[in-house]
Formats: structure tokens, C-alpha cells, sequence
């Protein structure tokens, strides 16, 4: 069953509950009275079209924080500069999400987001990555920096020493 291969019964339980009761309903009344019987499957097939709009909006809000979140790590990151293209790219899941659901085309909103949600989580660990390497290099340029001073310090100290003994 659609609803049950989503999992989308746990995110409209009472919806999803009412239509199985009818559906109950509708096949033990398929034997003595048809009309009512059909009248139960109408019912029960609204309810489970709402089960599935309902239970979708909830699981694609869930992921949907989900890549927000993600989106919000990688922007602390600043990946959008230090992660151009896998930033992107997670950029165009993202938005292709919002036009899946928009269009109703729910599994496809859902994977859409789990993808942006991998993309950005992906763009914040490799600018992240990137900013480690760069503090590394300033931090050794930075000593490279310092020794040649004491290094300089030392020749002028020398010179210093060299010419007060010429006088």
C-alpha cells in the first residue's frame, strides 16, 4: 500500500485511522448492502487521499528543516564562496524540492530535499575543510615569518656588535 511504503500512517494517524475503519466498514457491508458498502469505500478513499497530502506535508516539512539546517552550517562555513559548485548544487535540489511539492509530486520533494540536506552538509565539511588548511598555512607562513625576524634581529645585533668594536 502507498501510504504504508511512505510511512506517512504515523504522520496522520486519526485520518489514516478513519479511513481504515471505513474501509473495515465497506468490506463487511460488500455482502448485504453494496450502496452503503460503496458509499464507506468513497468515503475511505477521500480519507486516505488525505492521509497521504497530510501525512507528505509533515514528512517534507520534517526534511525541509532538515536541509535548512544543513543550509545554515554551510553558510557558517561560507561555502557558497569556499564550496562553489557543491554549494550550488545543493542550491538547485533545494529549489527543485519546492517546485516537487508545489506540483504535488511529493516522493520526489522528499528526495529532493534529503539531496540538498547531503549537498550542503557535503559543502560545509569541505569549506570547512579548506578554512582548516588555510589557518594552517597562515599559522606556518606566520612562523616563517617570526623566525626570519629573529633571524634579522640576530644579523643586526651582529652588525651592531661588529661596528661598536671598529670605533
Amino acid at each position: 500500500m502507498y501510504i504504508a511504503k511512505h510511512g506517512l500512517e504515523s504522520y496522520a494517524p486519526e485520518t489514516f485511522g478513519k479511513a481504515e475503519e471505513l474501509f473495515r466498514m465497506a468490506q463487511s457491508e460488500a455482502g448485504k448492502d453494496r450502496p452503503v458498502a460503496a458509499t464507506h469505500i468513497v468515503e475511505a478513499l477521500a480519507l486516505y487521499d488525505a492521509t497521504i497530502k497530510e501525512g507528505f506535508g509533515k514528512k517534507i516539512e520534517e526534511k525541509k528543516l532538515l536541509a535548512d539546517a544543513a543550509r545554515a552550517r554551510a553558510d557558517a562555513e561560507k561555502a557558497k564562496v569556499a564550496e562553489k559548485a557543491g554549494y550550488a548544487a545543493a542550491e538547485a535540489a533545494y529549489s527543485d524540492a519546492r517546485k516537487f511539492f508545489t506540483s504535488s509530486l511529493f516522493p520526489e520533494a522528499l528526495a529532493g530535499y534529503e539531496k540538498a540536506t547531503a549537498g550542503f552538509d557535503e559543502a560545509a565539511k569541505i569549506a570547512a575543510e579548506r578554512r582548516v588548511a588555510a589557518e594552517v598555512a597562515m599559522e606556518r607562513a606566520n612562523q616563517a615569518i617570526r623566525s626570519t625576524e629573529e633571524r634579522l634581529n640576530a644579523i643586526d645585533e651582529e652588525i651592531s656588535k661588529v661596528d661598536g668594536a671598529a670605533q
